[in-house]
């Protein structure tokens, strides 16, 4: 026997789950919680170890050389996709709120919706119109957003369920992550993502500032879709009708905050699209991105990390470089994240 095998105590049961050789065992090795190491051997000698530290129970671990890198069972862990060269649409908000439903209004066989939150009458529009046209319109948000679920949410969400839009909330004891903290959508073979929620201070245009684009790329398309659906079909993934009985809603407050300047939303050429999902792959590719770049970074957050966390120390790194500048040639100067 050689390459990769699977070894396992139920041997009938995961036959049917990978492609690789099943190897059954008596029983399952017993692992501590708080660390250990394993060893593979043939013959009397060692093919391969890995020790590991403290973990939590339930959770999956991935081998990477002598180490494991633990995370919770059921997360994926998508590669980076390219889309390549081409057009994308690009918007800002709240300047050109039409811009990330465009998508959604010309639907007309799938509409995946992904969200912190959704309590836009516009957005839900759409998304009801696209259902009556017999699109296939499915809805992920968060469960428990910090702050509570407002009201005026709580009354959107029911009138897409009412509708025949499948709507569901990442919550409970086996959620994967934190938070499910995404923003975008798939819409037939176009997708557009976008920072702010699918509410009237965000996509509605009366209050926060974002940036967003649309792109009809169809790798890019098609990851997106696939994390959609990687998302949606996990045990986490609650019916709004089951996970909002008992639920008490909280009033919300007005969003009516304007900016003077207005900016058009575009179509501009890119030499790439990558599409980045968190927590999978997106730090080691934003820190390859900060460590190549050879003329400046621009850093927009509401907030920044720990001092030693791996972007930051790009960012350092970054900073202590030296960067041409084109009146006099190469000096060293520091960037600052803003």
């Amino acid at each position: 026997m050689s390459g990769r095998v699977a070894v396992t105590a139920a041997p009938d049961g995961v036959r049917n789950l990978t492609d690789y050789t099943v190897v059954g065992l008596d029983g399952a090795p017993a692992l501590a919680n708080g660390g250990d190491s394993v060893e593979l051997t043939r013959r009397g000698s060692t093919v391969a170890s890995v020790r590991y530290s403290d973990t939590a129970e339930g959770e999956l671990g991935v081998v990477a050389g002598s180490s494991v890198r633990w995370r919770p069972l059921g997360a994926t862990d998508r590669p980076v996709l390219t889309g390549g060269a081409g057009e994308v649409r690009t918007f800002t908000l709240p300047d050109a709120p039409q811009a990330p439903l465009a998508p959604i209004r010309n639907a007309t066989s799938r509409v995946y919706l992904a969200g912190y939150t959704l309590s836009s009458e516009r957005v839900a529009d759409a998304l009801v119109a696209a259902r009556r046209r017999g699109a296939d319109v499915r809805v992920l948000l968060e469960g428990d957003p910090v702050g509570g679920r407002t009201r005026a949410e709580a009354t959107t969400l029911d009138r897409l369920h009412e509708a025949g839009v499948e709507v569901h909330v990442v919550a409970g004891p086996r959620a994967r992550y934190r938070y499910h903290h995404a923003k975008y959508a798939v819409a037939d073979d176009r997708a557009v993502v976008l920072t702010e929620n699918w509410k009237p201070a965000g996509t509605g245009g009366r209050s926060s500032r974002g940036w967003g684009v649309t792109t009809s790329q169809p790798r890019v398309v098609a990851g997106l879709a696939a994390t959609f659906r990687a998302d949606a079909g996990w045990r986490d993934a609650v019916p709004w009708a089951d996970h909002r009985e008992g639920q008490s809603f909280q009033r919300g407050d007005p969003a009516n905050a304007s900016y003077p300047t207005d900016f058009d939303a575009r179509t501009v050429p890119v030499e790439r699209t990558e599409l980045l999902v968190t927590p999978d792959n997106a730090q080691a590719a934003l820190v390859d991105e900060l460590d190549a770049a050879e003329a400046s970074i621009d850093v927009i957050q509401p907030t920044v990390g720990g001092w030693d966390e791996p972007l930051m120390r790009a960012l350092r790194r970054a900073a202590r470089r030296d960067w041409p500048t084109p009146a006099t040639g190469t000096r060293r100067y520091t960037r600052k994240a803003r």
